[in-house]
């Protein structure tokens, strides 16, 4: 594997070659001879040279990783993680993004009371956030077996007018629109949303067969509605 002590032995040699060739009277043959050694190694060591930096960089991240992969292995369970965050919120309990990050762990485990109570108080530790907003509208969702009240509505109407462009938001108000059996509202949103995915992903695929059954619910009001006009 190439090392730092590799280019140092070859630049000493370099350097005493190039001595050699000034100092020693040489005879013109010999110099002939010998001269396409200088430029073959500094070649060499040049070509090399790149490889070496890849080497460090390779190194260099190995050893973040693996300092890393230490840190977690001390938590031998995501308990263990949500403890601590207990520990240091006791200490710093004005910590937003602590708060936060608690919620996101109980979350992740599906929590969801737990997860409401930490972002109510990174919510009123800072109001404008709105990572801790949309996580605390999630949260609300979920307890709510999936379902929109009001007091909901209106955290993502306010989500959608500071931020119109966000996805997670757009998402949720695509559900809340085909909840109210607005799925032309909805087919806006997901449309929207599926701009900004690869249509090929799992995320487009799920996008596309929500779009297609709204339409194919929009269709049907639209079949329903013709039928009572002739009718009348």
């Amino acid at each position: 594997m190439l090392n730092e002590w590799w280019f140092l032995i070859g630049f000493i040699i370099l350097l005493i070659i190039s001595w050699f060739f000034i100092t020693l009277p040489l005879s013109k043959k010999v110099k002939i001879i010998a001269a396409p050694i200088i430029p073959l190694i500094v070649f060499v060591l040049y070509s090399q040279w790149g490889s070496w930096q890849q080497w460090q960089q390779h190194e260099t991240k190995l050893h973040h990783f693996k300092q890393l992969q230490a840190e977690m292995d001390r938590f031998k369970s995501p308990e263990e993680i949500i403890e601590k965050f207990k520990t240091h919120l006791k200490e710093k309990p004005n910590s937003a993004k602590g708060w936060y990050l608690l919620g996101r762990l109980y979350a992740g485990q599906g929590k969801w009371l737990l997860a409401r109570d930490a972002f109510m108080k990174a919510l009123s530790l800072d109001k404008k956030d709105e990572n801790i907003q949309l996580n605390y509208l999630l949260s609300l969702w979920e307890i709510n077996h999936r379902h929109f009240d009001k007091p909901m509505r209106s955290i993502l109407n306010q989500i959608l007018k500071s931020n119109p462009q966000e996805p997670n938001a757009l998402l949720l108000a695509g559900k809340e629109a085909e909840e109210r059996n607005d799925y032309q509202k909805a087919i806006h949103y997901w449309q929207i949303l599926l701009t900004m995915v690869d249509m090929d992903s799992k995320e487009g695929i799920f996008l596309r067969k929500a779009i297609a059954k709204a339409s194919s619910m929009v269709k049907k009001e639209r079949s329903l509605a013709e039928k009572v006009d002739e009718t009348v």
